[in-house]
């Protein structure tokens, strides 16, 4: 009973303030637009309110398609309302040129907070726009090229397809993707949109974690409107762990200026420079003289062929003193370890061992391979 008569009094309320503001036409239909094609309406927004209203326009996906002018023509953003009054001012609606064929209902909002304004209480009044795009379209896409490669259990196998719209509107390509043994053991799909003559890859990835080590089929296939314009079976393998060859390469690290009793973070910049995807993680050994601190890492990453990702570490100098950082990054069951860092911490500011190659802000780590680079098949 209590909460039947909150929700009345809700309603009351929301019907008592949404009835201080009216729009009118509240509908707004085009009937028939071609591409490049622009229409203009004049509409009356009425504040029924003792208070001067602020409204700014905002039609969400269809910003680019929607201009407000006021009565000389000039180009507006907003829309001031005094107390007990109206305004009335002109939306123009342009069809893109790139805009496919179909019927739209395009809502454009009123709202009485600004864009960007943050949160905070706000009403918005809508206006319904509808239309039909017509005429000749010619939708047409173009697959530029396609990627599968082998891959290692565990290790994700990933298939690729860069498409061209060579088309005269904004095209959705579905990129499919089917697993082949016998029967298809895996299946899924990826659609993006496209301008014309712009170019995109979609990407999809298999987890090869409970794989079979043996060759497999994948069946490519892109479509559009539900009709297939490009189809290829590539044949790849999934080999046993460690097969395939992994390298990484430290391109640069750098280290915020240690204080006792202060965060102090160091960052190294790397390159998966192998024939696989794989996680890193940065981990650092701190001594004091010769004794051991401890030990801190950072997040791990997950850094995909060629690709190039950073690793941040942690920590906090507790007391002053000579310290020795000792980097290493962790990355496909191999280690990488860096040359050491000395840094001489005091309570205000600290000193680094500037030898050739580090410098207190920016320092390129010498990089020793302590695991073999290249692992055979076996």
């Amino acid at each position: 009973m209590r909460l039947g008569l909150i929700l009345a009094l809700l309603i009351l309320i929301v019907n008592a303030y949404g009835a201080g503001v009216g729009i009118a036409p509240s509908i707004i239909d085009l009937k028939d637009l071609t591409r490049g094609q622009s229409a203009e309406t004049l509409v009356t927004i009425y504040n029924n309110q003792n208070e001067k209203q602020i409204f700014y326009p905002n039609a969400e996906k269809y910003n680019d398609w929607i201009t407000i002018l006021d009565n000389e023509g000039r180009v507006i953003d907003r829309i001031d309302v005094p107390a007990n009054s109206s305004k009335s001012f002109v939306v123009r609606v342009k069809v893109p040129n790139d805009a496919a064929n179909g019927k739209y209902e395009i809502p454009l909002y009123f709202e009485t907070k600004a864009p960007g304004e943050g949160t905070g209480i706000g009403t918005r009044s809508p206006l319904k726009i509808k239309l039909e795009v017509v005429g000749e379209q010619r939708v047409s896409v173009k697959v530029l090229s396609y990627e599968v490669q082998d891959t290692e259990k565990g290790v994700p196998a990933k298939f690729s397809v860069s498409i061209l719209n060579d088309g005269n509107v904004v095209a959705v390509p579905v990129f499919k993707v089917a697993v082949i043994d016998e029967n298809i053991i895996f299946e899924e799909s990826k659609s993006i949109e496209l301008s014309p003559r712009e170019v995109k890859t979609l990407k999809i990835s298999w987890d090869t974690s409970k794989a079979e080590e043996k060759k497999y089929r994948a069946k490519l296939q892109v479509l559009v409107e539900n009709v297939s314009v490009f189809e290829k079976v590539v044949e790849f393998n999934v080999f046993e762990k460690g097969t395939l060859t992994a390298s990484l390469q430290v391109i640069n690290a750098s280290m915020s200026k240690p204080v006792v009793g202060k965060q102090t973070k160091i960052d190294i910049k790397v390159k998966n420079t192998g024939y696989i995807d794989y996680e890193t993680k940065l981990k650092v050994e701190i001594y004091r003289g010769e004794d051991f601190v401890g030990v801190v890492q950072s997040d791990p990453l997950w850094l995909e062929t060629g690709k190039i990702g950073e690793l941040t570490a942690y920590f906090v100098f507790e007391e002053k003193g000579n310290y020795t950082l000792k980097p290493s990054v962790i990355y496909a069951g191999k280690i990488a370890v860096l040359s050491p860092i000395s840094v001489k911490v005091g309570e205000k500011s600290s000193e680094v061992n500037k030898s050739p190659g580090f410098s207190f802000y920016l320092a390129l780590l010498l990089l020793f391979i302590v695991a073999a680079a290249k692992l055979t098949k076996r």
